[in-house]
């Protein structure tokens, strides 16, 4: 087994370098910064509970989900229950202008999972949830409506929560348009106008989404890094979401396995942005292989493993 002592630190695309990283990161920065002035965060994301299907006996459920920041685009969840534990989470958009790739799964497994056939979700007013496992260590699945969370619990404890904080975000395809710039606008005083000599105040008006998505556009439809420039015909399509405790990015086909290996580990946005983009971290025989994106656009639909809380060291069935 060989071992790298050096590397040219040049030739690896760090966070504050990728677009899709950028945003990601900003998002999490403007959460921060509304929980710390006081004002209260709340995920745009809900999961309509009048769409809500039961599937496969009773062990998958497939439902709408709405976005406030987009009320047209209809964004679809999934959920299954395997026969191992394996709790199996997608998220994807339906009727858009263009289809995601979604054909990770037949590349990365050996066979189509089996759904369990004791595991059945019950409907209630506020959640859809399934427990399944011995009773003195029983594992449940709550998937809250409004706004939008998935929690894996363990005798009554949370193990993995998605979208606890609020994060979870999945961009859709669209058409391209003139970017819009952030205006301005004079402020006056109970309508009277300055007085001659006096400057006029300026009140930018910022987009309706900006409080989560920002005032700008960054990347979504071309980006340059070193000497190349990667252009996005279709747009971009990444999607972000904070696993308990840390924050994940994706934008390439990805299964997550969640041990107590954490993707990224830096915490200050100094040390983070100068990280490698990490995207996905997967066993590869008997050592881990870490993957690290450099200028891939693949789009993908959201593709999650939960595993059961219990030690688990094999590649994903």
């Amino acid at each position: 087994m060989q071992s790298v002592v050096a590397v040219k630190e040049q030739d690896f695309k760090k966070c504050n370098e990728s677009a899709f990283c950028r945003r990601g990161r900003a998002l999490a920065d403007r959460a921060a910064e509304h929980v710390e002035s006081g004002e209260k965060w709340k995920s745009p994301y809900s999961l309509d509970a009048s769409t809500i299907a039961l599937e496969g006996g009773g062990s998958r459920f497939t439902g709408r989900v709405r976005s406030s920041l987009y009320p047209d685009i209809k964004f679809e969840l999934e959920v299954r229950v395997h026969e191992d534990g394996v709790v199996r989470v997608r998220m994807d958009e339906k009727e858009g202008l263009r289809k995601r790739y979604d054909e990770a799964a037949s590349w990365a497994l050996l066979k189509e999972p089996v759904l369990s056939p004791s595991s059945k979700w019950t409907v209630g007013k506020k959640e859809v949830k399934v427990a399944y496992g011995e009773r003195k260590d029983q594992v449940e699945v709550i998937v809250e409506f409004q706004p939008l969370v998935v929690r894996m619990k363990r005798n009554g404890k949370d193990q993995v929560v998605l979208n606890g904080q609020g994060l979870l975000h999945m961009e859709h395809f669209r058409e391209k348009v003139e970017e819009k710039k952030v205006e301005e606008v004079e402020a006056k005083e109970d309508g009277i106008p300055p007085a001659e000599g006096e400057e006029a105040q300026k009140v930018i008006q910022l987009p309706p989404n900006a409080w989560f998505e920002g005032a700008t556009e960054d990347g979504l439809w071309q980006e340059t890094w070193r000497t190349w420039t990667d252009t996005k015909p279709k747009g971009t399509l990444s999607f972000s979401i904070r696993l308990v405790p840390q924050l994940m990015l994706v934008q390439v086909p990805s299964l997550f396995h969640l041990t107590s290996t954490s993707l990224i580990t830096a915490t200050s946005t100094a040390s983070r942005n100068t990280l490698p983009v990490w995207t996905f971290q997967l066993p590869k025989a008997k050592e881990r292989s870490s993957m690290t994106h450099t200028s891939s656009t693949m789009q993908t639909s959201s593709n999650m493993s939960l595993l059961p809380p219990h030690p688990y060291m094999g590649p994903f069935p």
